[in-house]
């Protein structure tokens, strides 16, 4: 072990161990309630899509730049799952082939690990690409119900049964397709009956139903 803790501090593999510490102490701060999960998460879209539109009004020479770049972030997942979980996928490998590498090679000096650290970091992101897959889906699968759920917000629904704000009941929402059937509840007060209007304002996501409001438009 402590061979293992003099290889990690060591200056080949000084670059690697200061990720992964960054990256433990991440997941640390989040289990103890001081960070959230999407700390330093970004959307994508929205940040490849600001920096075109900047591009374009400076005369849009960047603008190719910036989609190939986009296309690489695609192509690793970055984006599709949050940016931390991902550099963990990445950081732990990295840091497992530096040590094993530097090592095997007998490399001492901070230059000599550099150089190992550059074709170590891009098997890395291939590794974390192939690591991070099954999450890629399940994301996807909860932006999805996110969409679907805040789809029925600000919606007019008829009642189908009793609704209080003690009973959960259940409305309609017409659409061009088949009626969605929601799970509702009222606000403090409020009672609403079977054939009632009423106005979708809010997804209660712990409680997963949706809070109503009698409506007369």
């Amino acid at each position: 072990m402590t061979e293992l803790f003099n290889a990690a501090i060591s200056l080949p593999n000084i670059i690697p161990t200061a990720l992964l510490g960054l990256v433990l102490l991440y997941w640390i701060t989040v289990v103890l309630g001081a960070l959230d999960f999407d700390f330093l998460d970004f959307d994508m879209d929205t940040e490849i899509e600001g920096e075109l539109e900047v591009n374009a009004d400076a005369g849009g020479e960047g603008d190719v730049s910036i989609s190939w770049l986009n296309s690489i972030l695609v192509f690793f997942n970055i984006g599709k799952v949050p940016f931390m979980l991902f550099l963990s996928t990445l950081a732990l490998p990295l840091w497992v082939i530096s040590v094993m590498t530097n090592h095997y090679l007998g490399i001492e000096s901070f230059l000599g690990g550099l150089l190992v650290f550059v074709p170590v970091f891009f098997v890395s992101l291939f590794i974390a690409k192939f690591l991070t897959f099954p999450f890629v889906k399940l994301f996807q699968h909860m932006e999805k119900e996110d969409g679907e759920s805040n789809s029925a917000v600000g919606k007019i629904c008829v009642v189908s049964t009793l609704i209080t704000d003690k009973k959960i009941g259940q409305a309609q929402v017409t659409t061009s397709g088949s009626p969605i059937l929601l799970n509702v509840v009222t606000g403090s007060g409020h009672q609403l009956k079977s054939g009632d209007t009423a106005l979708v304002i809010e997804f209660l996501k712990e409680r997963n139903l949706y809070l109503v409001e009698p409506y007369s438009g």
